[in-house]
């Protein structure tokens, strides 16, 4: 029945373009021959509530016929999900094609070709009538596929929606705890995470994923309620509903004449206070967040600012001004909050994309703001110097930056020294583990050249 649908899309193409503008008497003949269509029709009509209200709604228009049309289109797309449930690759790579050709038909603008062979239309719409059946006893295919129990593809995305919608907001809710040493347990088994509990891949992702939010808000207590940091608002002018993001800072930035450490993570889903989240949920809070660091710092009499370079857009997905990028977000903070403070020496932790990110800010800085940094570690950074048309940066890069990657050397080892930095060892050999293998050996680093 697919196959018929399928091959069946260059005669439905030409009665969807020519319907559009067909003139009072064409559209009643429409009309006629929707009357005619089959109980199954009338029963797929009675499952789809777009179709319904638009059935109810009718006033025999030819806008009434489009809008069936793409809901009968709807139907076919998603009757996608079962042919892949079927397995059946050829066919779903012809409905998806079908698809984009209904589109096009859709927005087809020949209405005076149309309406001047409307007699022509009228055959196209009698002979189609068999194309018409076709179609609608594979969307009955399809709706019997959907509603059908055997872990089709459709059955478990509708499961995940579902769930989706239910996920708990708060650690409690998806029954996990931190325990005393930061490690994520079952509150009922005091076993690990456990990231398969559905037949569903995809429902267990989300999960993992709503999860990984929960965590994120979690940790930003942590940062003010353990680390005693401050959370700032950015951008400082920012307007009545426009959207913000935020840096944590200690409290003593603005009198700490010494010395400031800057953190900066990598990209993807990670935010202020973190470096890995499948080591936050897997490991444990000390391997995957900040916060290690932060305390560490604060012990020696650093300044601590968190940056937050991920946060580029809020829930609305409206871009965030001075924060529209990694780069931006770091210029930003720079400007209005590093520059302004009184510290003498500035060290820097990036990992990851964080160290690229700094990089390509750093370039286009001026000589007095590169001589306030005095040393850099980057572990397992992705940045590339070679793009650089200037000598002068790359000459102070390799003056104060050091790059622990991952090796299965011992924690320090020098590796070698290239073109961009010196590159050590972080003693593990994955690269979110980085961060937490160098923690020892950046501290002695920053010691030493303070």
């Amino acid at each position: 029945t697919t196959d018929d649908a399928a091959n069946s899309q260059d005669t439905t193409d030409d009665i969807q373009t020519q319907t559009m503008d067909l003139d009072d008497d064409t559209a009643n003949s429409q009309n006629t021959i929707d009357a005619a269509n089959n109980q199954d029709t009338t029963d797929d009509a009675a499952n789809s509530q777009d179709t319904t209200d638009d059935a109810a709604n009718s006033q025999d228009t030819t806008d009434d016929i489009q809008t069936q049309t793409m809901d009968l289109d709807d139907d076919t797309a998603n009757s996608q999900n079962t042919i892949d449930a079927a397995n059946n690759q050829d066919t779903t790579d012809d409905a998806a094609n079908s698809q984009d050709t209904t589109d096009d038909a859709a927005n087809s603008q020949d209405t005076t070709d149309n309406a001047t062979n409307s007699q022509d239309t009228t055959d196209d719409a009698a002979n189609s009538q068999d194309t018409t059946d076709d179609a609608t006893h594979s969307q009955d295919t399809t709706d019997d596929a959907a509603n059908s129990q055997d872990t089709t593809d459709d059955s478990a995305n509708s499961q995940d929606i579902i769930e989706e919608e239910s996920f708990p907001s708060t650690l409690e809710g998806f029954g996990y705890k931190f325990d005393e040493d930061g490690k994520l347990k079952d509150i009922e088994t005091n076993g690990p995470f456990k990231f398969d509990v559905s037949n569903s891949r995809r429902y267990n992702q989300q999960r993992y994923e709503a999860l990984g939010e929960v965590i994120e808000h979690y940790i930003y207590g942590l940062l003010e309620q353990e680390c005693y940091l401050i959370k700032v608002t950015l951008p400082f002018d920012f307007k009545k509903r426009e959207p913000t993001s935020f840096v944590f800072v200690s409290d003593d930035v603005e009198t700490n004449r010494n010395k400031l450490m800057v953190l900066i993570h990598g990209s993807g889903v990670v935010r202020a206070g973190q470096w890995a989240r499948r080591l936050i949920i897997n490991d444990s809070l000390h391997s995957g967040t900040q916060i290690p660091y932060i305390k560490r710092a604060k012990e020696e009499g650093y300044g601590v600012i968190v940056l937050n370079t991920n946060y580029n857009y809020d829930e609305q997905k409206r871009l965030i001004r001075g924060s529209e990028s990694p780069e931006d977000h770091i210029a930003y903070v720079w400007d209005n909050i590093i520059s302004e403070l009184p510290a003498k020496k500035i060290f820097i932790v990036a990992h990851s994309y964080g160290g690229a990110a700094i990089a390509n800010t750093m370039n286009r800085a001026s000589d007095a703001i590169l001589k306030r940094i005095t040393a850099i570690a980057l572990t397992d950074s992705v940045h590339s110097l070679y793009s650089f048309r200037t000598r002068r940066f790359p000459r102070w890069w390799r003056k104060v930056a050091i790059n622990w990657v991952t090796s299965n050397q011992k924690t320090d080892t020098i590796l070698q020294i290239d073109s961009d930095c010196e590159l050590r060892s972080a003693g593990v050999q994955k690269h979110e583990e980085t961060s937490y293998g160098a923690f020892e050996a950046v501290f002695k680093y920053f010691s030493e050249k303070q």
